[in-house]
């Protein structure tokens, strides 16, 4: 007799989180990936949002972003001193769903990933075409920013896509956080 598997659920509410997405913010392939994958999806009938940094060079208004009526603070502690990062959102609805993740970190950057010539200008430790020395930092704060966002707005999406190492951690937070743990159990990640 044979078995019949029971059918799987289907994926209608996909996030993804990325440093980079075309037409915003973009250093590589990255970004068109970013994009390109999240249209696609929009155009198969799912609905997608995008999570992303608002770093200093982008002219959000004129690209059609609206600030969000909340805020919140993500914890950042930092050899062992508590510091809190406080966090605001703007969005962009349209066939993808744009949230950009405003905080100081992100606002002060004017290259994606590298200082550039007014950073060393401003200060001579930050030469030109070096990398952030708060990368990592970024990161991390892009995914706790992301995370939280997602219980501010109640939504357990189906699938949390990671764009490139930039959110690696992501799944690891979500599965060793008793309270995300339990919130997002159903998300594939």
């Amino acid at each position: 007799m044979a078995t019949r598997k029971a059918a799987k659920p289907a994926i209608n509410d996909i996030w993804l989180v990325t440093r980079e997405y075309d037409t915003l913010a973009g250093a590589g392939g990255v970004k068109d990936v970013s994009r390109q994958l999240a249209e696609a999806l929009a155009r198969s009938g799912r609905q997608v949002s995008v999570v992303m940094p608002r770093y200093g060079f982008m002219a959000t208004t004129q690209a059609g972003f609206a600030p969000l009526d909340f805020s919140f603070d993500v914890s950042m502690p930092y050899v062992g001193v508590e510091r809190r990062e406080v966090v605001r959102i703007s969005a962009r609805q349209g066939l993808v769903t744009v949230y950009l993740v405003d905080a100081l970190r992100f606002a002060e950057k004017r290259d994606i990933y590298t200082y550039t010539a007014e950073d060393e200008a401003a200060d001579p430790l930050h030469r030109q075409g070096t990398g952030h020395g708060d990368y990592f930092a970024m990161n991390v704060l892009l995914q706790k920013a992301a995370i939280e966002l997602m219980l501010a707005l109640g939504r357990r999406p189906d699938v949390i896509h990671c764009q490139d190492g930039h959110t690696a951690l992501l799944p690891a937070m979500v599965r060793e956080k008793e309270g995300y743990r339990t919130f997002f159990g159903q998300t594939g990640l």
